[in-house]
């Protein structure tokens, strides 16, 4: 069907995505991962300067989701173009070097993976035993922060680029944090606030 010029590229497609052992299997036989697999070396046959894709790691187990990812990465090296659709979120912020997000039926942002990192909300999430004296110390050495809930919130950029600053101005005020960490949004959260979610 593909009219292929070269017939042994079959074998190579079979045996770079693992499927050898399943040579001679119908493919209703086989597990839904595997069909994973046999779909996606169909696709790849011809060898494809772009190759669209709908969940591609669907019904993989996690070996299986890295090894897809790797071939997907090493297509791109070599020159395809690869577009991938999917709702799992965090397996497209790992593979993809643009992303494109569709809410609605409509393309409502479009950035390449690395202008993400800059425009995901980051906050420093602390917590004292007396949160109360504790934002009071933030406050007079001019940190943005405030309290939510039981946790206190600090979201200015020294802040977070130097949470060890915090550390230091609370543990020398008596006020030492039991608990202290660097917050950052993924593409999950991100979604659901542009999209307003």
């Amino acid at each position: 069907m593909r009219k292929l010029k070269d017939p042994a590229l079959i074998d190579k497609v079979i045996d770079q995505l693992k499927l050898t052992t399943y040579k001679n299997k119908k493919a209703k036989h086989l597990s839904l991962g595997n069909q994973q697999r046999l779909g996606l070396a169909k696709a790849l046959l011809h060898q494809p300067q772009l190759l669209i894709l709908d969940e591609p790691t669907n019904g993989l187990d996690p070996a299986g989701i890295v090894e897809i990812r790797t071939l997907l990465r090493s297509l791109t090296e070599n020159g395809a173009s690869v577009l991938i659709s999917s709702h799992l979120l965090s397996e497209v912020a790992q593979m993809a070097h643009r992303i494109g997000i569709i809410h609605e039926g409509k393309l409502i942002k479009e950035l390449y993976a690395g202008e993400l990192e800059a425009q995901l909300l980051k906050k420093v999430v602390i917590h004292t035993k007396d949160n109360g004296k504790a934002i009071a110390h933030l406050k007079k050495s001019e940190f943005d922060a405030q309290i939510v809930g039981d946790r206190i919130y600090a979201t200015d950029e020294r802040a977070i680029t130097s949470p060890e600053l915090i550390t230091k101005l609370l543990s020398d005020a008596d006020l030492p944090p039991t608990e202290i960490y660097v917050n950052k949004e993924n593409l999950e959260m991100y979604f659901l606030r542009i999209t307003g979610k």
